[in-house]
């Protein structure tokens, strides 16, 4: 369960003032310093982004999906904490950046944090981080795929989902599994109508139609 004594945005000022000193800052030293924090602080990171329906790049969504997926898998085994692999944990990165983006981010995080309260606690358990998890897993999913306007509201429900655990607040984690399984089913009923529109097609079926259609007229 997430230790909700210092707000995530003061933790995160926290570890820039511990590492305003150093040059670079590897990915693994921010991992260590969010400690249990740091799922619900990556997610959102990651999640934030595919929030806004708007055009992006190719691959934008799947470069984005995949670290959610991962840190999903490890919520889904009960790791208590993220973990990362050692090609990525021992990158580095400039420490004026991280500042720049901390600073940046934690002005949002002390904005949604006056929203959030604790309550509801069984979903803030160890348990209901695993529950958590699969909604993450899923919504991960979809995320990385391919699907024009697909993305958003899945990664809306793994940014509200984060938000409720970061602040121990159940409500609004119900809220974001909510949230998760209405874009799960959007993304769902796409994926169908894309693969019933190219059988339909491959078949010769919308050929038909199309001619009896215009035949008719």
């Amino acid at each position: 369960m997430i230790n909700n004594q210092v707000p995530a945005s003061k933790l995160l000022q926290e570890l820039v003032e511990n590492k305003k000193n150093k040059e670079t800052v590897s990915f693994q030293e921010i991992c260590d310093y969010l400690s249990e924090r740091g799922f619900a602080i990556l997610m959102i990171l990651f999640s934030l982004p595919m929030t806004f329906p708007i055009p992006t790049p190719p691959g934008f969504t799947t470069v984005l999906g995949l670290p959610l997926l991962y840190f999903s898998l490890q919520m889904v085994s009960g790791c208590t904490k993220p973990s990362l692999p050692k090609w990525v944990a021992d990158k580095t990165v400039q420490t004026s950046h991280l500042i720049l983006v901390i600073n940046k981010f934690s002005k949002i995080l002390f904005f949604l944090e006056k929203l959030l309260k604790p309550r509801f606690y069984v979903l803030c358990s160890l348990n209901g981080e695993k529950l958590i998890g699969y909604f993450a897993l899923l919504c991960s999913v979809s995320i990385s795929l391919p699907i024009v306007f697909g993305n958003a509201i899945p990664s809306i429900g793994i940014l509200v989902m984060s938000l409720g655990l970061l602040g121990c607040d159940g409500l609004i984690i119900l809220l974001g599994m909510i949230i998760s399984f209405i874009g799960l089913c959007i993304t769902s009923l796409v994926v169908y109508l894309i693969f019933f529109g190219a059988k339909f097609l491959a078949d010769g079926s919308l050929l038909d139609f199309l001619g009896s259609f215009l035949k008719g007229n």
